[in-house]
């Protein structure tokens, strides 16, 4: 049950994403999948009319479906490689996914959303702020000045490793985590920060991704035991 506060929020969650599909799609195309006048979903645009509550739900759930097809003009794949340069330098886009990301864990009680520099920087931050949590970076490098992390190793799956380190006063035990990254590939990021979580005794709540390959993403679901949310699944 949401509050009257966060119903307000999530219903205006929903116009912002309305006029994100409406960049990409007509009045006409959005009227047929809504079942709503052209007229009605400009007034919704322009702001002059708040959508009802289940209305909203309408929308961000079509919002979800037709993200992917606005999310794979601003990405490149070749080679196995995904090119997301122009996806993360698209403010207005992101927030769109941040929106959509947050009606799947708004009433999880998520108390920290958890990503890994550099790249999930840009989304777990907005995420972050729609959900009402606390935002935890891990980073390649100790930060000057913070004295105790929690240090887990990064396997890549060439067999190559790295560390990495989040200050242990930012995850505490009994923390409602969410971990979201902009990309899941072979899932060897989230399984590090899934450590982090468990070495500071937090429970995941969910993983969030703008993008993942497929077995990727069944392997994270497989071993983590949770939902893994991801906006365009490639194969």
């Amino acid at each position: 049950m949401l509050s009257k506060y966060d119903e307000l929020k999530f219903r205006l969650r929903a116009i912002e994403v309305l006029r994100t599909l409406k960049e990409v799609y007509s009045y006409e195309e959005l009227s047929g999948d809504l079942r709503l006048s052209p007229q009605a979903l400009s007034r919704y645009v322009s702001g002059k009319v708040i959508p009802s509550l289940d209305r909203c739900r309408e929308i961000l759930e079509l919002m979800s479906k037709r993200l992917g097809n606005i999310i794979l003009e601003y990405i490149n794949v070749r080679e196995n490689v995904v090119d997301v340069t122009s996806l993360l330098s698209n403010p207005r886009l992101l927030r769109a996914v941040a929106k959509v990301a947050a009606t799947y864990f708004i009433d999880k009680g998520v108390t920290k959303v958890l990503t890994k520099e550099v790249n999930g920087i840009p989304i777990a931050t907005l995420i972050a702020d729609e959900i009402g949590a606390l935002l935890v970076v891990a980073r390649e490098r100790k930060e000057v000045g913070v004295d105790k992390f929690i240090e887990v190793k990064h396997v890549y799956p060439s067999g190559t490793y790295t560390y990495i380190y989040v200050p242990k006063y930012l995850l505490k035990k009994g923390d409602r985590v969410l971990i979201a990254d902009d990309l899941i590939r072979s899932g060897s990021t989230v399984r590090a920060l899934a450590n982090v979580c468990r070495l500071a005794e937090c429970e995941i709540i969910g993983v969030f991704a703008i993008i993942g390959k497929h077995d990727g993403i069944r392997a994270l679901e497989s071993e983590l035991k949770v939902p893994v949310i991801v906006i365009v699944k490639l194969s």
